[in-house]
Parts: C-alpha cells; sequence; structure tokens
C-alpha cells in the first residue's frame, strides 16, 4: 500500500487496476517467490502475485515489480517507504528455503532482499553452508539477469558485489543448510554502481585547511 502512491500496480485487490489480465490471465504486477512451488519453468512458475494491497512486505525477502507511471512507457518517480528503519544489530535471517521438486535448476533459488538501509557487501554476508557463494540481480535495462560470482569476484551486466538497499536478489541453495544472515556489520559506503545503483548521496562541500 505504500507503494501504490508511487507508482501503478494492477492485478491484484486493492491495486490501482485489479483486473488487469494478460493472455487472459491475471497478471498481478507485485510478486513473490515460492521456492517450495513444483512448478517446471526454472523461475516464471513460481513467481506469484502479493494476495492483497494490504499484504505487509515481509523483512529479507525480495519482490518483482512492473512499475512504471503508464502501460508503455514511464516518467521519473520517486518511491518512499516510511517508518523506522531496519537496524540489524541481531543479525536478520533471510527467509529461505530449499525443496528438491525434480527441477535441479530452479530447486533452491530464492529471492530475498536487503533489508538495511544501507547498501550491503555480499562478502560480509554469513551464508548457510548449503548456499552458493554468487547472486543475481534481474537488470531492467537488460532484461536478463545480472550476477556476480564472489569467489572470482567477476560480475555481469552491472553487478559488483554490493547489494542496495531494499534491492531483491536471487540466492541458490543445494541443500537443507540455507541460514543466511545480514548484519550492521556487512553495510557498506556504496552509494554508486551495481544494477539500480546510482549516487543517492548529495556532493559534500570541500574542507579546505
Amino acid at each position: 500500500n505504500s507503494w501504490k502512491d508511487d507508482f501503478f500496480t494492477a492485478g491484484f485487490p486493492g491495486s490501482n487496476y485489479p483486473p488487469f489480465y494478460v493472455s487472459g490471465k491475471l497478471w498481478p504486477s507485485i510478486r513473490k517467490y515460492d521456492e517450495t512451488h513444483t512448478g517446471t519453468t526454472a523461475l516464471t512458475d513460481t513467481l506469484i502475485g502479493v494476495s492483497n494491497i494490504t499484504e505487509g512486505i515481509t523483512i529479507g525477502r525480495g519482490y518483482a515489480a512492473w512499475s512504471g507511471t503508464s502501460l508503455n512507457t514511464t516518467t521519473a518517480f520517486t518511491i518512499d517507504v516510511k517508518g523506522a528503519p531496519q537496524v540489524a544489530n541481531t543479525p536478520f535471517t533471510l527467509p529461505m528455503s530449499y525443496t528438491s521438486t525434480g527441477t535441479p535448476a530452479r530447486d533452491g533459488m530464492n529471492l530475498v532482499g536487503n533489508p538495511l538501509p544501507s547498501p550491503i557487501d555480499f562478502s560480509l554476508l554469513s551464508l548457510g553452508a548449503d548456499v552458493d557463494n554468487f547472486y543475481y540481480i534481474f537488470s531492467p535495462t537488460a532484461g536478463t539477469n545480472a550476477a556476480w560470482d564472489e569467489a572470482n569476484s567477476l560480475g555481469t551486466l552491472g553487478a559488483n558485489g554490493n547489494i542496495q538497499s531494499s534491492q531483491g536478489f536471487w540466492l541458490k541453495a543445494t541443500g537443507s543448510a540455507v541460514t543466511t544472515t545480514v548484519s550492521e556489520d556487512d553495510k557498506v559506503l556504496a552509494p554508486t554502481g551495481g544494477v539500480f545503483g546510482g549516487n543517492d548521496q548529495p556532493n559534500m562541500p570541500m574542507l579546505r585547511i
């Protein structure tokens, strides 16, 4: 509901246009990922729509949102999320799971999000023993996923190892040891770069001595 006044929403109760259909099927513009789903398509089958505009945001969950100010084009807009910031003095556990459904490419994929009001350094996260040391981020410019490989410090399409505040990203688990946490110590001064990056900090005046 906090997002509704910032960009157009559709396809679910309470949205700007609830009865939004694509190819005869209701098409929710905000979705979350269900890792336990038995669909066979790698990712698209299990991106499910939110239930209602009143559904609360789960800390650490990533969301996929079609966002714009008109159907085919958009002007610049600001998303404001009000409320007390999340402070991870006690580390946050990201909501992750591993389910073997017979589709290895999709099993263990989890869409999580950076819950802190600051960029975080992926290398500082505490990954579960069965969580791979890389992540994916959807690039709206490229229309596909950018990737960061921490072990080799290699990134594609702008992924650079820093994950911006509120940004969703994919983690891959290969077994049940999925406990992955984010703490205050993972924060990093990285106002620039990344897939959605951009310098959100004002230019500070130069100190002359």
